[in-house]
């Protein structure tokens, strides 16, 4: 957190080593690059890994209000967490739009293994979320409340809920080139959407419906 915080003053980037850190939730400052080597496999982190490890944490990466963000080849993984409570590996949580874009971009991750969402975004305007993998969540793998996204080349994988789930105001996100896969309760679900662009996506094993467009 030290790191992230004197990278703030300056703009400036933390560059994370190959090794496994445990942390507590780390909070990123507007215009700060988290960044590590983007090596994993399809069930295993490797690389530079950060673990959470306090049990009253919300999430491991707190993206709120850190506007112009970039968080890169980093694999997140859960420690020992309560399984009644969802802590997110990932999240954005504004208590409105506001006036300027988020502008996040998530880069070459690996989410893991949280009760929670692996990336959720709570009223985000202008994102995206390339080369990552979302594995084995308790909620979705990405969880979106907003617009304006670019959602390409990732796997959404193993989650109890939607591989992409937007479940309250969403509009305007771009959906392609993912690999969709045993998620249990659909691949892409959306309720209430408008003006979306999926196009090549592969949704494989879903537990319900691979695409839902929902009222």
């Amino acid at each position: 957190q030290k790191a992230l915080d004197a990278a703030a003053a300056c703009n400036g980037t933390v560059l994370v080593p190959p090794g496994l850190y445990l942390c507590g939730e780390l909070r990123m400052a507007a215009g700060v690059c988290i960044t590590g080597f983007p090596v994993w496999s399809y069930r295993d982190n490797r690389g530079a890994v950060l673990r959470l490890q306090d049990p009253a944490a919300t999430c491991l990466l707190n993206l709120t209000g850190a506007y112009g963000a970039a968080v890169q080849g980093l694999c997140l993984e859960a420690g020992e967490l309560e399984a009644d409570r969802p802590v997110h590996g990932i999240l954005v949580d504004k208590p409105d739009y506001g006036r300027e874009e988020d502008a996040l971009r998530i880069d070459g991750c690996r989410v893991a293994q949280f009760t929670g969402d692996g990336i959720r975004l709570e009223r985000v305007w202008c994102f995206s979320v390339r080369h990552s993998q979302c594995y084995g969540n308790g909620g979705c793998g990405l969880r979106v409340r907003g617009w304006d996204g670019f959602v390409l080349d990732n796997w959404f994988s193993g989650n109890r809920m939607a591989g992409f789930g937007a479940y309250d105001e969403n509009a305007s996100n771009t959906l392609t080139g993912n690999r969709i896969e045993w998620n249990r309760q659909g691949g892409i679900v959306i309720h209430g959407g408008s003006h979306y662009n999926i196009t090549g996506n592969y949704i494989d094993r879903s537990g319900r419906s691979g695409i839902a467009l929902l009222p």
